[in-house]
């Protein structure tokens, strides 16, 4: 904040940032949901935003544990198999 010749500064509480944190999350999870449903591409920034976002929070999952990333890494290995007999 400006206030004549001087910056006043004051930090938020951690209440606000919790619920700034929560209103985030709601809205990529949001925008992910919608995308989903109507079979719409994500910008490659708002992706970059939600893997930052997740990143920055530690959220992981495991490729054992996980049944959607078990088929993503299977349909990955298979296009780069396609391509390495497409170069042979």
């Amino acid at each position: 904040m400006f206030n004549g010749d001087k910056y006043m500064s004051k930090k938020a509480s951690i209440s606000k940032l919790n619920e700034l944190h929560a209103l985030i999350a709601e809205y990529y999870g949001e925008t992910l949901k919608d995308a989903i449903e109507e079979r719409a591409e994500l910008s490659s920034g708002t992706l970059n935003a939600i893997n930052g976002f997740l990143k920055q929070n530690e959220i992981t999952a495991d490729v054992v544990e996980s049944q959607p990333l078990q088929n993503l890494q299977a349909r990955v290995m298979g296009l780069l198999e396609k391509e390495r007999e497409e170069t042979v």
